[in-house]
């Protein structure tokens, strides 16, 4: 008669640790990607971004069934926007002029349109990548790239990250 030198909670373990070690890998990769794409759309944006508002406004987030996991939409704070003076009580305060002309920072404006899109994507996991000035799109349909060509490569990007992952499973 064989028996067994484990159990089925030893087998439960093993299935349970093996499911935490691909999740760990698939964010690892979506957040690669994600890196990638913003850097990317930050850098080589073929525009002149004036204010820097529409560059602070790229970000991501990545989604696990519906949930935010992670996410980044930092800004560079290395551009600075334009200043308004005005005079509030008889002192001079200075206020940051936004591109939707009120308090929201740019890079909160992007994380509010990924937020918004997430509602679409209730389960798996999901890379929502965007530029969230309400006026991306106009600047790329004259031509620009904002993300276009950002978003091409984190596809084939990601594309070649799934395959990793599963040459490794």
């Amino acid at each position: 008669m064989i028996k067994p030198n484990f159990t089925q909670a030893d087998i439960q373990k093993y299935f349970d640790d093996a499911e935490e070690r691909i999740e760990a890998a698939i964010l690892h990769q979506l957040r690669y990607v994600a890196v990638g794409f913003v850097a990317n759309a930050r850098k080589n944006g073929m525009y002149q971004d004036q204010t820097g508002n529409l560059r602070n406004s790229v970000g991501y987030i990545i989604l696990k069934n519906g949930q935010i996991v992670d996410g980044n939409f930092t800004g560079d704070n290395n551009i600075v926007t334009p200043k308004k003076k005005r005079t509030v009580n008889g002192k001079s305060v200075v206020n940051r002029q936004y591109g939707l002309g009120d308090a929201k920072s740019s890079a909160e404006t992007g994380k509010e349109v990924a937020a918004s899109i997430a509602a679409q994507y209730p389960t798996g996991y999901a890379l929502i990548c965007v530029a969230g000035m309400h006026y991306a799109a106009a600047v790329e349909s004259k031509g620009y790239d904002v993300i276009t060509g950002s978003a091409k490569q984190a596809k084939k990007d990601l594309s070649q990250a799934l395959r990793r992952i599963l040459k490794r499973l």
